[in-house]
């Protein structure tokens, strides 16, 4: 399942251009993420000065809530380490009342300066049938709506087949 994006991305974010979910032996799952622009790592880092969140892209997974009406079920996230020179990924899991919990890692390709590559594993989706996806990307340090970019764009998904 393929998305393109429009170059749209605002204020600065990682400007998303395309976002490709694949099934892979096993149901686990393979999120290939394009850039417009070449990712420089330390950018994701808030400045220290500015202060604020730091700079993600993001894959978001609903495998039994409903896409627009609940949060999803799985937050799959590329984020610089501190040093600013390596990429890390988490996944995480939404509880209701608390902060969301890492509930594992995801194995992270960088095929080129433009692109990443997330591969999920099937343990996480549990017998669900299919997954609905969508990513967004953010810029460090903001924390206006207007700072990400999302794929495909007005909060819609789409959805991969997993059985």
């Amino acid at each position: 399942m393929v998305v393109r994006d429009a170059a749209d991305a605002r204020d600065g974010a990682p400007d998303l251009k395309r976002v490709a979910a694949t099934r892979l032996p096993g149901a686990s799952v393979r999120v290939a993420i394009s850039l417009a622009d070449p990712l420089v790592v330390r950018d994701l880092l808030a400045d220290a000065q500015q202060g604020g969140p730091p700079g993600s892209i993001c894959v978001r997974l609903w495998t039994t809530g409903t896409p627009r009406t609940t949060k999803p079920d799985l937050l799959a996230c590329v984020t610089a380490q501190p040093d600013g020179r390596t990429l890390r990924s988490t996944i995480s899991q939404e509880v209701p009342g608390a902060l969301p919990r890492t509930v594992g890692t995801a194995t992270l390709e960088r095929p080129s300066e433009t692109s990443l590559a997330l591969r999920i594993p099937a343990g996480l989706f549990g017998r669900a049938r299919r997954v609905s996806f969508a990513a967004e990307s953010t810029l460090a340090g903001c924390v206006r709506l207007s700072c990400v970019d999302l794929a495909p764009d007005d909060g819609a998904t789409r959805t991969l087949r997993l059985r």
